[in-house]
């Protein structure tokens, strides 16, 4: 029996037995195969490139934060106006609860003689923030699905997170009060609840998910926003102050819109996020992923020097399929079909000369968009001027949806490079564990490659 247990931080115990292979069947996307240009963003998931600094002046961007705030403060009074006349209420919480479970405080439990260990995985309860004698709820229903999502329970050898919190609609037993650590009106709670529906028993979204439907409400000491409306980072004064005011602004310039503020702080501190998976604290992992804030960093910088050296990449492999399929013979991968159906990007010199290729496969589990990279390759003479980790975040574009997980297998001697682009990788011959559908399931690779995977976007 494989168990599972603690992943990271804020996350929670859960126990499974031997695990087989999938039932799901899964639907592959089809890829738009019409020629194009790969315009590659020096951030990540942006398809439009940005500047690489911002060139408003200082009065400028306090105007745009205060608008923000306006923007935020309107949408929080309607928000509350809604919450008040609805009468519906939901809870993010621990997974197999069932309808009629009465919900109570930390404090009850604790004087109960309850298992404490979901308590101190929420984070509200860890820190002292929120009322021991109280159980929080939202009128927001994507509110308490981000709640559920940040409980997080993994496979205890590889790292991989397979089940999450549910979200649970309530009925409120006992005075109704307003959370005031969030604005709008948006989170309540009461001496009880009862749950009268289980409306998803896995509630699965990766941190920047979380952060998109928490970070509106979300808001720092002085009360300014966290977020723009579209998921522009907004850094604190104590930030600017820690890290350095070029330097913060540099990395908001850099990273991805929702961000979570876990994965900022770290980077600011230079302290790891604890998201991932490490050899010290897995014994399947082989090497442990770069963070993700380090992955945009990394990647504004590479393209940037490509841009500058005429480095171009394009979807449409068939047009050039002698050199793609010469590249990849090369490397030792399958070579592409004529009719082959699944995505491309492919790197160019200023010459028109292939120096790059990756082929990948999207495929729809459970309504979850999966990336598998099946062939990657770059000429000798390109290869560590990171065109191959470039490829990998633009080959993203090529999916219709926010990829939820990617993998791949490769052999040892380049896990190096996976691992700087943000997977995880296995040892040889382990096997990796699907974290989609009801029921995750192993995929076997044989003992000479090794997986390596990584979940979310980045």
């Amino acid at each position: 029996m494989r168990k599972t247990g603690y992943v990271g931080v804020e996350r929670s115990r859960h126990f499974d037995g031997g695990r087989t292979m999938s039932t799901l069947e899964p639907t592959t996307f089809t890829i738009n195969r019409t020629p194009r240009v790969v315009r590659v963003s020096v951030v990540p998931n942006r398809v439009v490139a940005m500047s690489s600094r911002s060139k408003k002046k200082p009065s400028q961007a306090n105007k745009r934060v205060q608008d923000a705030a306006r923007r935020q403060a309107k949408a929080a009074y309607l928000a509350e106006k809604r919450a008040s006349s609805s009468g519906r209420y939901w809870h993010g919480g621990r997974t197999g609860l069932e309808v009629g479970t009465i919900l109570i405080p930390r404090a009850e439990a604790e004087r109960n003689g309850d298992d404490m260990t979901h308590y101190d995985l929420q984070r509200g309860y860890g820190m002292n923030v929120t009322d021991p004698e109280r159980v929080y709820f939202s009128s927001n229903r994507e509110f308490a699905r981000g709640f559920a999502g940040r409980i997080q329970g993994g496979d205890s050898d590889t790292g991989i997170v397979y089940q999450h919190g549910a979200l649970y609609e309530v009925e409120p037993l006992g005075e109704i009060e307003k959370d005031p650590d969030f604005e709008g009106g948006v989170s309540w709670c009461a001496p009880r609840a009862r749950i009268i529906a289980v409306e998803e028993s896995n509630v699965r979204l990766n941190p920047f998910e979380v952060s998109e439907r928490l970070g509106p409400y979300t808001a720092w000491m002085d009360g300014s926003p966290v977020y723009t409306p579209g998921g522009r980072y907004i850094p604190s004064p104590e930030q600017i102050k820690f890290g350095g005011i070029e330097a913060v602004l540099a990395m908001v310039e850099t990273i991805s819109p929702w961000t979570p503020v876990e994965y900022i702080n770290a980077s600011i501190s230079g302290q790891p996020t604890g998201y991932r998976p490490s050899q010290e604290n897995f014994p399947s992992v082989l090497m442990g992923g770069a963070e993700a804030v380090d992955v945009m960093y990394a990647h504004r910088r590479r393209v940037t020097v490509l841009t500058k050296l005429g480095v171009t990449f394009m979807q449409d492999a068939l047009s050039h399929l002698p050199e793609v399929n010469a590249l990849l013979q090369n490397a030792g991968h399958t070579v592409l079909s004529p009719d082959d159906e699944r995505g491309t990007v492919v790197a160019f010199d200023t010459d028109g000369g292939v120096i790059g290729a990756l082929v990948l496969t999207g495929v729809d589990f459970d309504g979850k968009c999966v990336m598998l990279i099946d062939a990657i390759s770059v000429a000798p003479e390109w290869q560590g001027r990171g065109i191959g980790t470039v490829m990998l975040l633009a080959a993203q574009q090529l999916l219709p949806a926010q990829v939820f997980c990617a993998a791949g297998h490769c052999d040892p001697t380049v896990a190096g490079f996976f691992a700087q682009a943000g997977y995880t990788v296995l040892r040889p011959g382990e096997n990796l564990i699907l974290p989609v559908g009801d029921d995750p399931g192993l995929i076997d690779v044989g003992s000479e490659h090794a997986w390596f995977y990584r979940q979310g976007p980045i």
